[in-house]
């Protein structure tokens, strides 16, 4: 299974932002799979908040195209619409998401980010980004995932590299391998 993961996971690559982020590959017969991205962006809005994605609106469809960029409106529960930019990373249909930064008060603790861990030291928020992990491998390959294991603690330190297991349920697990990308707490992960 590990080398089958490998097939399916070419370049994902999930960023843990302090407005929300993902990567995804997402590849339809013709361009971009669009119901997979809103689907993608729907996971990971709900798993980095509180709130609750009500409706997602993005373009019907887009072409594959490194560097296309567009933006999907999304209406909250709360009644807060927020607009993501989704960007193109590759030509094989890898995608990058981020919310974009509103005006105001909506950036609480508990957000998105990876920097505001339960335990009061300032390190990673690992529950976070282990429920990141899940639902992207669980939004990539279809298969559930039993359990996600990370280190209990680390400090925010950019360029920090570490490896997290998750555990699928035929059994198998994946090694996946985590870089702190700045001293915001922000981290890209693939699995390995």
């Amino acid at each position: 299974m590990p080398n089958q993961l490998r097939r399916i996971f070419p370049v994902v690559v999930v960023a843990v932002a302090l407005g929300l982020a993902a990567c995804s590959f997402s590849v339809g017969t013709s361009g971009l799979d669009m119901e997979k991205i809103e689907k993608e962006i729907t996971d990971g809005i709900e798993t980095q908040t509180d709130a609750t994605v009500e409706s997602i609106d993005c373009p019907e469809s887009r072409d594959i195209e490194e560097g296309d960029t567009f933006t999907c409106d999304v209406e909250l529960d709360t009644g807060e619409t927020v607009l993501v930019d989704v960007e193109q990373s590759d030509g094989d249909g890898n995608i990058v998401w981020n919310v974009r930064e509103s005006g105001g008060s909506e950036g609480s603790e508990d957000g998105g980010d990876t920097n505001g861990d339960d335990s009061g030291d300032g390190g990673l928020d690992m529950d976070a980004l282990e429920a990141e992990i899940q639902t992207g491998i669980e939004s990539q390959t279809g298969s559930s995932v039993v359990d996600v294991e990370c280190p209990d603690s680390r400090p925010i330190e950019a360029g920090d590299t570490f490896t997290c297991d998750a555990e699928l349920d035929t059994g198998e697990v994946a090694t996946v391998g985590v870089t702190q990308d700045d001293d915001q707490g922000n981290v890209s992960w693939s699995v390995q």
